[in-house]
């Protein structure tokens, strides 16, 4: 469990890093190049920058470890930063249709974009959805409900940055222009609903909703499997950020001492973490 929160906290201090990069090259861009866009999408990489600077601070207090007021331990915390990721993804998705919608008002308006306006978020598009499938890939096996956020917020910025991209590229096209609004409203719903569905996932952690069927197998199949334990009566588990925390109830036999049973219980901790 300790080598799985430092892999989150190494993780989250890369993102940190990077965002830190992508902010202030988009915005110097954008200022530069005077490409509004650009400048809204930096702005957007540092909203990026604080969740990830919180999304990294929670992610050391939840690898505290438990004590005598918090007997489960800390990994709430991580759950609680998730949901923030996920309700800043939805206003991110709300902020890019309510500009789209703003400019389909306003009308189209000519521009001459230089082409440092178009490799910096070309760039941006391959950085970001590269260090998204680093994260999803690396959280299959954590199963950490805030680097599985903190991956789409990474997503929806390089989705971000691919409309920017069209923005530049048709700006003073006639009616290409309301084709590029019109892309950015469907992006800007795309993003809300990643956040919408991120956030009643992790809600459902909330209400102690037990692992997946195929976890919940792999505990069952390993206490049972164990020569010390003649029957399974009951099996319950929850999750809490990056743990799972599991109670069963066994049979064993009437003339078993306390000796006998502390031993069992030792057992059947070591072959629950080895699942």
């Amino acid at each position: 469990m300790a080598d799985n929160n430092k892999e989150v906290s190494s993780a989250l201090l890369y993102s940190l890093g990077l965002n830190t990069v992508v902010a202030t090259t988009k915005l110097l861009a954008g200022v530069f190049g005077g490409s509004s866009a650009l400048v809204a999408s930096g702005l957007h990489s540092a909203g990026d920058l604080l969740i990830s600077t919180a999304s990294y601070g929670s992610s050391r207090l939840a690898a505290k470890p438990a004590d005598g007021e918090h007997p489960y331990g800390y990994g709430r915390i991580e759950l609680i930063a998730a949901l923030l990721v996920y309700i800043s993804l939805m206003i991110v998705g709300y902020e890019i249709i309510v500009d789209a919608v703003g400019d389909l008002q306003k009308g189209g308006r000519q521009q001459t974009p230089s082409v440092l306006l178009i490799i910096v978020p070309l760039a941006v598009v391959f950085i970001k959805e590269a260090f998204y499938r680093y994260l999803r890939d690396k959280n299959k096996e954590i199963k950490s409900t805030l680097l599985k956020a903190t991956s789409w917020h990474q997503r929806a910025d390089a989705w971000g940055a691919a409309i920017v991209i069209i923005a530049i590229g048709t700006a003073g096209g006639g009616g290409w222009w309301q084709v590029d609004r019109a892309a950015a409203i469907i992006l800007g719903i795309g993003i809300a609903l990643a956040g919408i569905y991120g956030l009643l996932t992790a809600a459902r952690e909330l209400l102690d909703v037990q692992p997946e069927p195929e976890v919940m197998k792999q505990i069952r199949k390993a206490i049972e499997e164990l020569p010390g334990v003649p029957q399974l009566a009951s099996l319950r588990a929850r999750r809490s950020g990056m743990q799972i925390f599991v109670e069963a109830t066994i049979g064993v036999p009437a003339d078993l001492t306390i000796q006998g049973a502390t031993e069992i219980t030792k057992e059947i901790k070591r072959a629950i973490v080895s699942a």
